[in-house]
Formats: C-alpha cells, sequence, structure tokens
C-alpha cells in the first residue's frame, strides 16, 4: 500500500494546482501540488498590516476612494479586517448543507463583522478537534477585472481550515463563497481566481476538480479527473483485467485516469510511476492491448495530458495568492 501512495503522489505531481500550499494531511500523503506556475511573482496587494489602516486622507484621496471601484472595494474590505464594518452571509445560510465543516443554519445574523463571524463558526463547527482560531487574509482579482476580492483563510479546526470569498459590489460587502480543507481533502485559489479542490476516496484513489471564479466570485467547474494507482475494478468493471495482470506480477506502477472534460465524454488514459517512460508503452504493449481490450474512450497519456493543460487554461499558471496574518 505504501507503493499505492507513492504511485497516487507522483501522478498528482502533474496535475495539481501550482504555487499554492497544500494541505498534509494527517495519516495519508496522497496529495502534492503540481508546480505549475511559469512565474515566481507574488501577490503584494494583500501585504499591509491592518493595525496601519487609516479612514484620515486628503479630500482628493476620498473623492478617488469614492470614484474608482479597486479603490472603494479596499477600503471595504479595510473597515472589514478592523471589524467596523459587516458582510452580508446569505450565501452561507443558503449552502449551510454543503458544508462539512461549519453549520451556518444555526441562527446566523443576516449581517456579521469578522469577529462575530469567526466566533460563530468556532461555536458551530462540526469538526471535534478546535484551536484557537486563526485567520490571514489577501487580495486576489478574480476574473483579472481590476477590482480585488477579499480571501480570508480561517483555520483553528485541527487540520481543517476553510477559504472565505468577500466581494464588494453594490456599495456593500457579500460572503460569496466558503471552500474547505480539511483532513482528507484540499482547496487551492490562486491570484486569478484558479480553484482546485481534491480528496482521497480511498487508499489508491484520488479525485480532483479543477475550475475559476469568475469576476462576480462565482464558481465554473470545468475539469474532473479520477485517478486510480490500484484496484482499478472499482474505476470501471472492464478494468477488472489490469487487476488480475498486476495481481499477479507485484504492485503496481499503473495509475489509471479518467478524465472528464465537463460538457464532454469521458475519456481514459494510463501513465507510471516513473522518471522515464518510453512513449512507445502509450500506442502499443501489454498494458496498451490491455486497455484496447475496455472498448473505452481512451487517449495516450502525452495528448492527454496536453489536453488538460488546454482545459485548465492560462489562469493556472497565475502567481500564487500572498497570505497575511491579521493581527
Amino acid at each position: 500500500m505504501k507503493k499505492n501512495v507513492r504511485v497516487l503522489a507522483g501522478i498528482l505531481g502533474i496535475f495539481l494546482l501550482g504555487g499554492c500550499t497544500s494541505k498534509t494531511e494527517k495519516k495519508q500523503s496522497e496529495t502534492k501540488a503540481l508546480e505549475t506556475s511559469e512565474t515566481s511573482d507574488t501577490v503584494k496587494s494583500g501585504s499591509e498590516d491592518p493595525s496601519s489602516f487609516s479612514s484620515e486622507g486628503s479630500a482628493q484621496e476620498t473623492t478617488k476612494k469614492n470614484t474608482d471601484p479597486a479603490s472603494a472595494a479596499k477600503s471595504a474590505f479595510e473597515a472589514f479586517l478592523k471589524g467596523s464594518t459587516g458582510a452580508e452571509t446569505s450565501f452561507l445560510i443558503e449552502h449551510s448543507d454543503d458544508f462539512a465543516l461549519v453549520d451556518f443554519s444555526k441562527d446566523l445574523k443576516e449581517e456579521v463583522k469578522l469577529s462575530e463571524l469567526t466566533a460563530f463558526m468556532n461555536t458551530h463547527a462540526r469538526m471535534h478537534d478546535r484551536s484557537d482560531i486563526t485567520v490571514s487574509f489577501c487580495y486576489p482579482d478574480f476574473g483579472s477585472d481590476g477590482v480585488p476580492e477579499l480571501l480570508l483563510r480561517v483555520g483553528g479546526f485541527g487540520y481543517s481550515d476553510a477559504q472565505i470569498v468577500v466581494r464588494y459590489a453594490d456599495d456593500k460587502l457579500q460572503i460569496k463563497g466558503f471552500y474547505e480543507s480539511w483532513e482528507r481533502s484540499s482547496t487551492e485559489i490562486n491570484s486569478a481566481g484558479a480553484y482546485v479542490c481534491g480528496g482521497a476516496g480511498g487508499a489508491a484513489m484520488h479525485i480532483s476538480v479543477f475550475g475559476y471564479l469568475d469576476e462576480q466570485s462565482e464558481l465554473h467547474n470545468t475539469l474532473e479527473l479520477t485517478e486510480y494507482a490500484a484496484q482499478y475494478e472499482q474505476m470501471d468493471p472492464r478494468f477488472q483485467a489490469f487487476d488480475s495482470y498486476y495481481g499477479e506480477n507485484g504492485t503496481p506502477d499503473l495509475v489509471l485516469i479518467r478524465v472528464e472534460v465537463l460538457g464532454d465524454e469521458p475519456f481514459y488514459t494510463y501513465t507510471f510511476n516513473s522518471d522515464n517512460v518510453d512513449e512507445q508503452r502509450y500506442t502499443q504493449g501489454d498494458i496498451f492491448e490491455l486497455m484496447e481490450g475496455t472498448k473505452l474512450p481512451y487517449v495516450p497519456f502525452p495528448e492527454a495530458k496536453e489536453k488538460i493543460e488546454k482545459c485548465k487554461g492560462d489562469i493556472f499558471r497565475a502567481p500564487p495568492v500572498e497570505w497575511v496574518k491579521l493581527k
């Protein structure tokens, strides 16, 4: 089984979101973050110490803040971080059943300040291993429209945390997203809104969902990968031949992958946990013949990798966010 975990970690190193820090699982290490970021830049717009926020300024600065959407949003976010204004919570209440970490159906106010939100999360957490609440923040730009969002990371739930999206629109703050990472899953969002959520479905299985957050902070899923490093027949009964083959010949070095570009028919591919792979193994040989025998749509791994990267798009090459701890 340790070999299976290494196999899975190897293939995940190809696919997962680059430049973001992934959460280490308590007892498993199926997941690694893909270093796809093609730049070493970091987001600088979230680097201010909230204690330095000031409401003072010249009349010209005040006018600019009132007329420039980016400045208005930033000023509103700073006020929220200072605790002088609140954010609407209807999103959390309406989607409470979707969250594993916190039950937001327990009389959450329609508008809360940050301290009220974190206190509520601590009181109504569904996880039992809670500790002191911690808050970090940054200012990504979803949709690259020039107007930032406020992204909070709230920890203090053992191996779990939540990333909360706050959006400024119509002169008010709205909570528009709640994305969780916990013991057996992780969520990462980069500075342009590229999103990946991955979770283990067993000792040798991993599911990853890729997408993006647009300028309205709405999530659009675009790609789903299901990866198996053993027990292939659970993926599809027609893969039973792979289990029989490797059951007789030792621990598998093979990873089968189901690729679904959302909106299209899924296809299948396979790769190996090896540094140097002869690409002929994807178009001939015993494993290729087994794949052909399944009668499932098959794409050789080099071509499948190109399709996956094209689907993900340039947004996944944006730099990571730079978290700043709230004091």
